[in-house]
């Protein structure tokens, strides 16, 4: 370019090349499946977080975190002199997107942090809430978690801000028990998306198994899996119904937030028992043969369904030239009526099913896409 010529460009552009998406314009966007790489995990692959908690002194954070509600700061001073209202604030809107549709949202992964959840105008001025929580983040590092603290600092403020005491009593007559039942919405509200009561940590875990909580109750380790195997393979099941009926008790998991899946067995239960995509017909015909198999060994109907699946894979890989053995760990239990919430699995009710070739009726989505949505709520991507 000359000395003293304009180096910004004039004119319009009268030519553009045609993109990717212009060639093939119903190619799937996956995307979502590339989602949390094991690449971008910043803590590294030896990182365990449940072994970093079991160093956490739980009451010494509590006695910060109590602390920081009445020091209120000049950059952005506490309403009435407790950060709590601003606390609880957070702790709500974070665990609030949970969404039971799809499991997906809340709490559990501290991402009001980053973008777009930060920059949505309901989340105005939380990340103050955030920067007042930096240095007791920052004293205690990796023993806690951004999401796991979002929630603490929210328990305190519900426990010891006397002004929704006064709110509470002002409201109801019998104070103890809008304690509890707010405690137990509070709870459900930031813990929903954690999965089932296994997965938590720490001398505040409630002793109580809520419903929920979907429970399951352990199941036997100690019983001859070959056996069982054998029996199976014996009981003149194709192999379609066995792998079948294995997937479909499967499939409902939901990696968003662990609810579903083979454990517990509910696909014996109301509603799954009834759903048309489990096949109510083959399905019973299937548990009819399945069950007396499971009591007589001391087996779990849930570890024999998933043992029938393996049973059918070997069996037609077999029928294949192919010798395979399917691995299976023991141990999953079997629930009860009592134990399931029965409306609360209608959500969980198969739709589609592109892995079996299964659509309850046309939708506007093609099935391509539902297709990726169940892998990437089922974790298949996360293997």
């Amino acid at each position: 370019m000359s000395e003293g010529k304009c180096p910004v460009m004039h004119g319009g552009m009268t030519t553009a090349t045609p993109s990717n998406s212009d060639w093939w314009p119903n190619a799937l966007n996956l995307d979502i499946l590339h989602q949390h790489d094991t690449k971008t995990n910043p803590m590294g692959k030896g990182f365990d977080y449940r072994e970093e908690l079991k160093n956490l002194d739980v009451e010494a954070l509590k006695t910060d975190l109590k602390a920081l509600m009445t020091d209120s700061q000049e950059w952005w001073p506490a309403d009435w002199g407790h950060y709590g209202g601003l606390m609880i604030r957070m702790a709500w809107h974070s665990a609030g997107t949970y969404r039971t549709a799809d499991g997906r949202g809340g709490g559990g992964t501290g991402n009001q942090r980053f973008a777009p959840l930060n920059s949505w105008p309901d989340n105005v001025n939380l990340d103050k809430a955030r920067r007042l929580l930096w240095p007791i983040k920052k004293k205690y590092g990796n023993k806690i978690s951004w999401a796991d603290l979002m929630m603490t600092d929210a328990d305190m403020a519900m426990i010891k801000d006397p002004a929704y005491r006064e709110i509470s009593e002002r409201f109801y007559k019998d104070p103890e028990y809008f304690s509890d039942v707010f405690a137990r919405a509070w709870f459900k509200l930031t813990h929903r998306d954690m999965g089932p009561k296994s997965r938590y940590v720490g001398p505040d875990v409630p002793k109580e198994d809520l419903i929920w909580q979907d429970p399951i109750p352990l199941g036997n380790t100690d019983y001859d899996v070959d056996g069982v195997k054998a029996k199976i393979a014996a009981s003149g099941l194709t192999v379609s119904e066995m792998v079948a009926t294995a997937w479909d008790s499967a499939r409902t998991y939901r990696h968003s937030d662990m609810r579903g899946g083979a454990n517990g067995a509910r696909i014996r239960l109301a509603p799954q028992k009834d759903w048309e995509g489990n096949e109510p017909g083959r399905l019973a015909k299937v548990l009819a043969v399945l069950e007396p198999i499971a009591a007589e060994a001391g087996a779990s109907v849930a570890d024999v369904i998933v043992l029938a699946g393996s049973v059918g894979v070997e069996q037609a890989a077999n029928a294949a030239g192919i010798t395979v053995t399917v691995p299976f760990a023991p141990g999953r239990g079997d629930a009860i009526d009592e134990m399931t919430d029965a409306d609360s699995f209608d959500v969980l009710e198969p739709v589609h099913d592109g892995f079996r070739n299964w659509l309850k009726k046309d939708y506007v989505v093609s099935a391509e896409e539902m297709m990726l949505d169940r892998t990437h709520l089922m974790g298949a991507d996360c293997a």
